[in-house]
């Protein structure tokens, strides 16, 4: 997605006040399963990989989050996830049926399942 797209799409959403940044694969960090945006985000947010959870639906998030060092969770209510290649799962994953799932990840650590 471009960023100028996701922007657009977060801010018809009400979303974009939520958001500090918004990258898409037409900027400076490359296209995903490149980490470099993931990456900056950290940087820009000042955690560490390990504090970090990528949400996403499709293996390419899959590897983006591993590639960069960062905790995934896979959200089962995408688009992506029916073609999600599910070889590349290991066991560290977490899962969200719905958004709440992720909520409860990001609050108060419980592991979505």
């Amino acid at each position: 997605m471009m960023a100028a797209a996701a922007s657009r799409i977060l801010s018809l959403l009400g979303l974009a006040p939520s958001f500090r940044h918004a990258l898409g694969g037409d900027g400076p960090f490359g296209r995903k399963p490149d980490p470099g945006g993931l990456r900056h985000l950290m940087a820009e947010a000042g955690v560490e990989a390990r504090d970090t959870l990528m949400v996403g639906d499709s293996t390419i998030d899959l590897l983006t989050a591993r590639a960069a060092g960062a905790r995934a969770c896979l959200v089962r209510y995408g688009f992506g996830f029916a073609a999600l290649d599910r070889s590349r799962l290991d066991g560290g994953e977490a899962f969200a049926d719905v958004p709440s799932d992720v909520v409860a990840l990001v609050v108060d650590g419980r592991h979505a399942g």
